[in-house]
Order: C-alpha cells, then structure tokens, then sequence
C-alpha cells in the first residue's frame, strides 16, 4: 500500500541520514543527541511498518518464498510491486540527492566569497571575525550538502537503476507529421 511505501522510504532517508551524522556534527555530544533522536524516529517508523504489514487489508501477509507453486523471481506482479517502490524511492532519493548537491554549491560560493578581505578595513575585527564565521558555515554547508547529497544520489540512483531494470518494457513506434518534416519516432514506457 501507499502507507507502508512511504513508511520504508522514511525508513530509509532516516537510516541515510544516520551514516551522514558523523560528517555534519563530528563527534560530540550533538552527534550523539541527534543519533538517539534518529533512534528513537526509527524505531518508531519500524514498528508503524510491522503494524501496518500485519493490518494490511484484503490478504494475509505470506512471504514470497512461502507462497505455494509461484517463483518469486519470474512473479511478475511481485516485481512489478517491487520496481515502483524502488522508482518512487528511487526518484525521492534522487531528488533530495541533488537538493543536497545545491547546498553543497550554495555553501562553496558562500565561503569562497568569505575568502575576499579586501574591502574589510584591516583594523575592523569584528568584520574580519564575522567575514571568518560566514566561510565555516559556508564550509559547513559545503561539506554537509556534498555528504548527504552525495549518499542520497548515489542511493536513489542505485534503487531507480534497479527498478527500471525490473520493470516491463512497452515500445511503441509513432509516426511523426509536422508542415515542416515526416518522420518516425520511438515511444517507449518504463
């Protein structure tokens, strides 16, 4: 169901963003206050899964494996099932990857224009401590946008490579009419 599709993605930014907490807070006790509130979301999120999996209507939940006289592998309503949760995983991931990669930007040219201390006065310290303070969080954005992005894109990327793969291909040839060309083109549904 939608729900638990979307459960098993929260699931999943959640558990991303766990492994990316040494890189954004190092490791004090910042890192260590938002790792047990990661904790506690998640295990949260895994009993919200396993309620949601027991009250799912219409069937009793079977494993793939325990179904009588069907291979789970050539199953094709279970791989199809399977591709659009790892495409709409996917494509989340993908996209909060890259909005990551942004910060990532955003925090590069922050703390490259922090570099310029050519219009401070040498003798204001307070605009050269605030122009210092401007390029760590821009360092920091930088290297938490690049980190997490990064995990992210690879993660959704990886998931929309598995589920375009298992998904069943439609190809359609269409013939193209415009006043200026004739032509054919290739219409394909993934």
């Amino acid at each position: 169901s939608a729900e638990i599709h979307h459960l098993h993605a929260a699931k999943l930014l959640l558990e991303t963003y766990a492994a990316g907490i040494p890189s954004l807070f190092g490791d004090g006790s910042e890192a260590d206050d938002d790792r047990a509130k990661v904790t506690l979301r998640l295990n949260d999120l895994v009993r919200a899964i396993e309620r949601a999996e027991r009250e799912k209507p219409g069937r009793a939940r079977v494993r793939d494996d325990e179904r009588p006289g069907v291979d789970p592998i050539h199953d094709r309503a279970a791989r199809q099932r399977r591709s659009t949760v790892f495409v709409a995983t996917g494509a989340t991931l993908t996209t909060v990857g890259l909005a990551g990669l942004a910060v990532m930007v955003s925090g590069l040219v922050m703390g490259r224009r922090a570099n310029d201390l050519g219009e401070i006065d040498p003798n204001d310290i307070a605009g050269r401590r605030d122009q210092f303070e401007r390029g760590r969080s821009g360092n920091a954005m930088a290297i938490a946008g690049g980190v997490v992005g990064g995990a992210l894109l690879v993660s959704g990327a990886a998931l929309l490579g598995v589920g375009i793969r298992d998904r069943p291909r439609r190809v359609a040839f269409v013939p193209g009419l415009s006043p200026v060309h004739v032509g054919v083109g290739v219409r394909a549904r993934f």
